[in-house]
This record gives C-alpha cells, sequence and structure tokens, in this order.
C-alpha cells in the first residue's frame, strides 16, 4: 500500500495564471516523488469556464483589495476539506504547505492564522511585512493595484499585514529567497526568518546571492528543489 501524502501548493499573485505556477513550482517534480499536489486556483476556475482574462483580472483585482487574503483562505479551507472527502485513501491530517511571491505571502498569513493545520511550511519570496513592502519595492504599480493605493492611503492597511500575527506562528518553516530580487527584497524572508527564529520555531533559512525572484540557474535550481524535498520528506514521514 502506497501512501499518498498531500500537499499544499500556492504561488503567485491571483491575477496570475495556471501556466506560470505550474513552471515556477515544479508541482510536477512534486508528484514525481509520490506526492498529492492540491492546486486551489480561482482564476483557473474561471478561464475554464469561459470567462475572459480580462473580466478574470477585473473579477480577482476587485477581491484583492477587499479582504483578498479573508476570501483566499477560506477558499484553500474547503479546498482542504473536500480532496479529503474525494479519496478516503489521503492522509490530509499529513500536510504541508507551500507557496512563492503571492503564496509566499499566503504561507506568512496561514502562520498566524491557521497555524494548527500544516506540518510543515515552505516560504519562497513571501511578503512579511506590508509596510515595508509598500516603501520597498520596485514593482510600486502591483503592490499599489493590490492593495488600495500608496501605504497612507489604504483605509485597512494593517488588516492583512502578517508580520500583525507573529505571535501565533509555530509551524516549522523553511524560508527561501534570491538577493537580487526587487519586486519583493529579500529583507521580507530574513525578518520572518528572524521572527521564527526568535520564537523558537524550528525553521531553515536559504538564500541565493545570485537570484533573484525566481530560482533560474541550473545549479540553484538542484539546491532548490534538493533543500525542499528534504524539509517536506523529514516532516511528512508516510506511515
Amino acid at each position: 500500500v502506497i501512501d499518498v501524502i498531500p500537499e499544499y501548493r500556492l504561488s503567485g499573485s491571483p491575477a496570475g495564471g495556471r501556466g506560470k505556477l505550474f513552471r515556477f513550482h515544479r508541482m510536477h517534480s512534486r508528484v514525481s516523488e509520490g506526492d498529492l499536489v492540491l492546486f486551489c486556483r480561482q482564476l483557473s476556475t474561471l478561464l475554464s469556464a469561459g470567462v475572459t482574462v480580462l473580466k478574470c483580472l477585473e473579477i480577482v483585482s476587485k477581491q484583492v483589495a477587499s479582504q483578498r487574503l479573508f476570501k483566499v483562505l477560506k477558499e484553500l479551507q474547503k479546498g482542504m476539506e473536500a480532496v479529503g472527502k474525494i479519496d478516503a485513501q489521503l492522509d490530509t491530517n499529513n500536510a504541508c504547505a507551500l507557496g512563492g511571491s503571492y503564496g509566499g505571502y499566503m504561507m506568512n498569513w496561514i502562520s498566524g492564522n491557521w497555524p494548527d493545520r500544516f506540518k510543515c511550511l515552505v516560504n519562497h519570496a513571501g511578503i512579511f511585512d506590508l509596510r515595508a513592502m509598500a516603501y520597498e519595492t520596485e514593482e510600486l504599480w502591483f503592490d499599489q493595484w493590490d492593495n488600495g493605493g500608496p501605504w497612507t492611503t489604504r483605509s485597512d492597511a494593517e488588516k492583512w499585514n502578517p508580520v500583525n500575527h507573529v505571535a501565533k506562528w509555530k509551524t516549522p518553516t523553511l524560508v527561501i529567497h534570491g538577493e537580487r530580487d526587487y519586486r519583493i527584497p529579500y529583507s521580507q524572508s530574513l525578518a520572518a526568518f528572524t521572527a521564527l527564529q526568535q520564537q523558537g520555531v524550528e525553521s531553515k533559512l536559504l538564500v541565493f546571492p545570485d537570484e533573484n525572484h525566481w530560482v533560474l540557474k541550473p545549479k540553484n535550481s538542484i539546491q532548490w528543489h534538493q533543500t525542499v524535498f528534504d524539509w517536506v520528506g523529514k516532516h511528512l514521514k508516510a506511515k
């Protein structure tokens, strides 16, 4: 009997598409390890239903500016609950969550708002502090579009800020970032790792001095995969 280990995979802005997520986070590589990858993606659902790309962006962008994390987290919780009912052999209590970019932002949010659900987390280039992000990123358009303008004009600026929930963090977390990332500066991951360490949460930091928002060099990609596989394998042990 082969136990299928569920794994949550989140990535990219809600305005992103399925192909980018598949390429960036190599979901197929986790499947090749014998794991189940649960892929919850509203935009992909809208596209498959025949909604135009522009209409999708309009729908998602309105949600981004209004209770984005609350709605996304609820969708993820429903997805996790549903997959356990689809196949009885899946042990949904033996699961890790992985995410990069917006998915990394979600990892930091899950750490403080869904802290008892996963055996481990993998956070690649995630936002830790929205205030710092608003002033540090080179991608001002994305940050202001997603969050309702410059920091000083946002009506609920701190409401969706992961840094405000670090006291509840307790899930073992692998944090990864590239030093040449100017979209989400790597200081965001340094801060997240510091928060984990100061609270005694099991954690590991992997920084690529020669990578940006993505890991592009073959040697670095091998290290990325091996580090992620080792971390997930350590915490998800087949029965």
